[in-house]
């Protein structure tokens, strides 16, 4: 009998995904840890965006310390390592992290749209209390479906190629299986997509509006026009990021459950796979490359620490500015 935990990869491709994960694994812990360190000093002040981002970011970079290092090694040892009990506990640790991510970008979605059409009240409705009061029914919600397959309902298992875990797509195939399939598709990927999708369409809607009126009465610099397009493009690319990202592996799961006589061959079920597990890197890719002051900050402190010149009150110094330029601000 095939023993399912064996690569059904050459070795040459377990050492690229091997390579590939190592490399996406260092940048996401780098920039994390950036964002993270230059956001929390000025924790007492932070936004619900800013404070959602945070919770983002966090979901991320634990998803790399507790995932990655074992995928990382059963890809070297072409086999994934430690059998059932690892997989269970990679399969949940990936459903967790992957659902909180993308209720938060909902949530984000949402608070943003309801700042914009109701300015006046959104100081009240979004404190710091309300705020993490919605970060832990996030991590509830995530925490309740991931936890479904280690009660009974779904399954994890290995993926076709052996040297990761997930849902036991292709064993799902009861009533009950497919039923939590598809509650799983539509709150993990078609309801967030949804939501999304509605609050940025409102949102560029209403923000052509207003830019149109206050550029006929020139009450909107261009600058600041900009700055507030720009906020509102990190939210929406973060967004479409890890949509993109995950569609493709969704479609090959489903595909491995509803047609097993023709089974997606490993090396293909690998892409998709690989490509979700890039997202945790798009984050603070995504916002270093649209902050500009944020990225000039960070390319003097790298430089400084190469030059071997770098000092307390230099770090200090460039997280300071860095903050005080707004990072990640309201629409």
């Amino acid at each position: 009998m095939e023993n399912a935990y064996e690569s059904k990869l050459v070795s040459d491709v377990d050492y690229f995904t091997a390579g590939f994960l190592s490399v996406i694994a260092t940048a996401s812990v780098l920039g994390h840890i950036l964002l993270l360190t230059t956001t929390l000093r000025r924790f007492s002040t932070l936004k619900a965006t800013e404070i959602l981002y945070i919770n983002l970011s966090l979901s991320d970079l634990l998803a790399v310390i507790f995932m990655y290092p074992l995928s990382i090694a059963s890809a070297f040892n072409h086999g994934w390592m430690g059998g059932d009990w690892t997989c269970s506990y990679y399969g949940f640790m990936g459903f967790l992290h992957a659902g909180a991510s993308i209720t938060t970008l909902t949530f984000l979605a949402l608070v943003r749209c309801i700042i914009l059409f109701n300015a006046s009240h959104a100081g009240q409705w979004f404190t710091s209390r309300n705020t993490f009061i919605i970060i832990i029914l996030i991590w509830a919600h995530a925490l309740l479906w991931s936890l479904m397959p280690l009660w009974g309902w779904g399954k994890y298992g290995p993926e076709p190629y052996g040297i990761s875990c997930t849902l036991a797509w292709t064993e799902l195939r009861d009533t009950s299986g497919l039923l939590y399939l598809f509650i799983i598709f539509a709150i993990m990927l078609v309801v967030p997509a949804i939501i999304i999708v509605s609050c940025y369409t409102c949102i560029a809607v209403r923000l052509h509006c207003q830019y149109k009126r206050m550029e006929s009465q020139g009450e909107m610099s261009r600058r600041g026009t900009r700055v507030v397009r720009r906020m509102i493009l990190i939210a929406v690319l973060l967004s479409a990021g890890f949509l993109v990202a995950w569609t493709p592996y969704a479609a090959v799961s489903f595909w491995s459950s509803f047609y097993p006589t023709s089974p997606v061959p490993p090396v293909v079920s690998l892409l998709p796979a690989l490509f979700a597990k890039s997202a945790t890197a798009y984050n603070p890719a995504i916002i270093f490359y649209l902050n500009s002051r944020f990225q000039s900050d960070v390319k003097k402190l790298v430089n400084k620490i190469c030059l071997g010149k770098l000092n307390v009150s230099d770090v200090e110094n460039t997280c300071t500015s860095t903050l005080q330029t707004g990072v990640l601000r309201d629409a």
